[in-house]
């Protein structure tokens, strides 16, 4: 299985020094790897993948070091979301998912899609969710997990042997594991699910 993984632009994968998120996609590049997927990733350029990579920036944008840069680092940010985007939208005919672990992938809803929810789910996000309906989502969290029951794979635990397992086997239902050492995992269990008609 082909498979887009959308990164975001302020650090690279996998990350220097923190990036908690930027560590387990590195993860799950190579677990896709292992397992004889062929993951293709849109990252920072100075990210270091053994997958083929897309830069989506040349190099990582980082955070903003003061308040008052705040505005024009939104600024950058939303055009390298913007340079992601297109990026995306010429890689889709080479893949058969996307997943996105923070990358808004509402223009994208046409497509298989997975996004993994790394942020609590609350009332003042509910606008933001419904506009999304049509999207597929992972939970990293119990919590989320409660927040977000439709049409989302999920998986709170890090034992791959008591995930939950799809009942239909298709690209919308890739990977959902948790990897932490609150989990108890050293790397990511993947879990994955052929799909019917490999290319």
């Amino acid at each position: 299985m082909r498979v887009a993984i959308v990164a975001g632009p302020h650090i690279p994968v996998p990350p220097p020094a923190y990036g908690g998120t930027e560590r387990v996609i590195a993860y799950l590049v190579r677990g896709l790897l292992e397992e004889g997927h062929e993951p293709i990733l849109l990252a920072s350029g100075d990210s270091q993948v053994e997958c083929e990579l897309i830069p989506i920036v040349d190099q990582a944008i980082g955070f903003p070091p003061r308040k008052q840069d705040l505005p024009e680092h939104e600024k950058l940010r939303a055009d390298v979301e913007r340079q992601t985007s297109e990026q995306l939208r010429r890689v889709l005919p080479r893949v058969d998912v996307v997943h996105s672990p923070g990358f808004d992938l509402v223009d994208f809803q046409d497509f298989p899609n997975l996004t993994t929810l790394h942020a609590p789910i609350d009332f003042k996000h509910l606008a933001f969710y419904l506009e999304r309906k049509n999207l597929y989502y992972v939970s990293i969290s119990r919590n989320q997990q409660g927040a977000v029951r439709r049409r989302q794979p999920r998986s709170g635990r890090s034992d791959e042997a008591r995930a939950p397992r799809p009942s239909r086997a298709g690209p919308e239902t890739l990977f959902a594991q948790r990897v932490g050492s609150d989990a108890g995992a050293r790397r990511p269990a993947i879990t994955s699910a052929r799909p019917a008609n490999p290319r």
